[in-house]
C-alpha cells in the first residue's frame, strides 16, 4: 500500500511513509507524555525520531503486536536488517495518499479504537 500512515501502539507512534516509487520509511516516536500504560516501560531504541528504511511489515493488526523488518542505516549500515516487535497496536490511521488507490484497503477498514480519548476520524485535536 502506498501513502502515509500513523500506527499507534501502547508505547510509541510509528510514521510510515510509502511513496511507492522509492523505499518506504518508518520513524518511531516513543510516547513521553505519561499516557503509556503504567505497567509497560517505554523503551528508548536506536534511531528513535529518525527515519529508517522499512524493508517489510510482517504483521500489523489492531489488538496485536506488529512485526517490522527495518534497516537502521547510518552508523549501523553494516547490519542488513533488524526485526522489531511493537507493543499492542491500538490504531492504524491513513494520513495521506498522493499516489493513488490502496488496493481496496482504506482508512475506514484499518481504523482502530479511539486513542487518547478521541476518535482518529475526528481529525487533529
Amino acid at each position: 500500500m502506498t501513502g502515509t500512515y500513523l500506527v499507534t501502539t501502547q508505547t510509541a507512534a510509528y510514521l510510515i511513509e510509502n511513496p511507492g516509487n522509492q523505499a518506504a520509511a518508518i520513524t518511531r516516536y516513543p510516547i513521553t507524555d505519561g499516557s503509556a500504560p503504567a505497567d509497560l516501560e517505554v523503551a528508548d531504541l536506536r534511531r528513535d525520531a529518525e527515519p529508517m528504511t522499512l524493508l517489510a511489515i510482517h504483521s500489523c493488526t489492531i489488538g496485536e503486536p506488529a512485526l517490522l523488518i527495518i534497516h537502521l542505516g547510518g552508523e549501523h549500515s553494516d547490519v542488513p536488517e533488524t526485526v522489531r516487535f511493537t507493543t499492542t497496536v491500538a490504531s492504524i490511521e491513513k494520513l495521506a495518499d498522493d499516489t493513488g488507490p490502496t488496493d481496496g484497503v482504506g482508512p475506514t477498514e484499518k481504523r482502530g479504537p479511539a486513542v487518547g480519548g478521541r476518535d482518529p476520524q475526528d481529525g487533529p485535536p
